[in-house]
């Protein structure tokens, strides 16, 4: 009886170790639909293994997949790789060279990635492998999705010439990794909802971009090669990180919108920077140094001993910029120019720049009207800008009619319908005299207690704020060109919209 409930204790055990040591070899071309199971986990990649047109490879939850010498998985077909939060799907790339998944000459869209993991050096997984003069008769089109994964010491890149398809990384944690729009005409990649860390980001020329919707990033290199490649960043916050040109001559566009850029310096000699609905606030010798571009609804802080914008006039555009409804605060000098075509400065604030608010070292005219220069004394507006009346050589900066009080820019794009504010009566006592008027504005508040005054443009722009107001009758100057505005009065959780026309 002992010698039977042994041997049986032996097979069990023997089994388990079987269990244990489980593994599958894997290469060559696949011809049927194959399915990579748990109980064959972890697979080992001998050579390269092919799935071509009309074919699936399918993945199940808790798989690894090793390898251990430079080979790659060829998808011409379709892969489904959908893991688990509690089981993932794990790619060990534990020899550098080329990608583990390449995808080419199919349908991205029928491919599914999701709770997967990609361990380096080996890069990841790669669209197409063309060149401008080694081009694939069949190129990728569709989107390929790959979501709630895990970038480790890797590399992602997007390598098709002139295809339609696009890569989308959506729900990512990326860290050592480079994520790259190859030279030239490559795919679109577009990084959603992620969090990266330690990592490269670059749209070689001519690359068709790469987009940065909601993401939280730190200690990451973003860089922009010549000839159209850009870099779009939506929603998200940089922290610890740089924007420069990785080519030379970058054009650009690098756009920046509703986000957070800390300790992040641009530089960007000759592209082209769009900002907007944007904060930025930095602690080194340069804030932004871009060739051309805009800053509007935006706000730049430094550390009173830094420049906070230069621009250089390099770029197709040649040094046209536009700044309005924005903030630049607490540097040395807010706004340099070295060289310039059309600059245009409105409806903003310039305060607390210790050396000069506005530096033009170009020969050519500023215009910068409407703007709030920290004070009303006319000689310290002066003596805050450095132009014709400091060196002959140089461009007049015009600064006439100049706000006497400071531009809030909050909500500044805020979108307003006049028709909305027909019949509005949701308080009643408040009103405006005269209206008409040629600038001077009087409301007769009534009663009404802690009241905010809003005065908005017909296009949405917030030109006018004060809260916390007390008194019978308040009085403002209304510094706009002649026209339509409209005036919000709120107080205690009601407002009232009220048409002011100045003459």
């Amino acid at each position: 009886m002992k010698k039977t409930i042994l041997f049986g204790l032996l097979i069990f055990l023997s089994l388990m170790c079987t269990k244990v040591i489980a593994q599958t070899n894997v290469s060559g071309p696949y011809f049927t639909n194959t399915i990579w199971s748990l109980s064959g986990s972890p697979y080992n990649l001998t050579g390269d293994v092919q799935i071509p047109n009309g074919v699936s490879l399918t993945i199940e939850p808790g798989v690894q997949i090793n390898f251990n010498s430079d080979y790659e998985i060829l998808i011409k077909g379709t892969l489904v790789a959908n893991g688990t939060n509690n089981f993932p799907i794990i790619f060990n790339g534990n020899f550098s060279g080329k990608s583990m998944l390449l995808f080419k000459s199919t349908n991205l869209s029928n491919s599914q990635l999701s709770h997967v993991k990609f361990i380096g050096p080996k890069n990841a997984f790669q669209l197409a492998n063309e060149s401008e003069f080694n081009e694939d008769l069949i190129k990728n089109f569709g989107t390929l999705l790959v979501s709630n994964i895990v970038l480790t010491n890797t590399k992602v890149q997007s390598k098709g010439y002139q295809s339609t398809a696009n890569l989308i990384i959506e729900n990512a944690i990326i860290s050592g990794t480079t994520i790259k729009g190859v030279y030239p005409r490559s795919e679109k990649i577009k990084v959603k909802n992620s969090t990266i860390n330690n990592s490269l980001i670059n749209s070689d020329s001519y690359n068709y971009g790469i987009i940065i919707d909601e993401c939280i990033i730190g200690n990451t290199q973003l860089s922009i090669g010549c000839c159209g490649a850009n870099i779009e960043i939506i929603k998200s916050e940089l922290t610890d990180s740089y924007i420069i040109d990785g080519h030379g001559d970058a054009n650009g566009p690098i756009i920046i919108k509703d986000s957070k850029i800390n300790n992040t310096p641009i530089n960007l000699p000759v592209a082209r920077l769009e900002i907007s609905e944007s904060e930025i606030n930095y602690n080194t010798s340069n804030g932004l140094i871009f060739g051309n571009g805009k800053f509007e609804c935006s706000q730049i802080t430094g550390n009173n001993i830094g420049t906070a914008i230069k621009i250089t006039g390099g770029g197709y555009m040649w040094g046209n910029f536009v700044m309005t409804n924005s903030t630049i605060k607490n540097n040395s000098i807010g706004l340099e120019i070295t060289n310039s075509n059309i600059v245009t400065i409105d409806n903003s604030n310039f305060y607390d720049n210790t050396t000069y608010n506005i530096q033009n070292k170009s020969s050519k005219n500023i215009t910068a009207i409407n703007n709030w220069w920290g004070t009303t004394n006319t000689t310290a507006i002066n003596n805050s800008i450095y132009d014709y009346y400091d060196n002959i050589n140089l461009g007049q900066v015009d600064y006439t009619n100049y706000r006497l009080l400071i531009k809030d820019i909050t909500n500044c794009s805020s979108s307003l319908n006049i028709r909305n504010f027909e019949n509005s009566t949701l308080f009643d006592g408040a009103s405006i005299f005269p209206n008409p008027n040629l600038g001077i504005v009087n409301i007769d508040l009534k009663n009404l207690k802690d009241v905010t005054i809003k005065v908005f443009s017909v296009n949405g722009q917030m030109i006018y704020y004060k809260e916390n107001i007390n008194v019978l009758t308040y009085q403002f100057k209304l510094n706009e060109p002649s026209g339509l505005y409209i005036i919000e009065l709120s107080s205690q959780g009601q407002r009232q919209y009220y048409k002011l026309m100045k003459m």
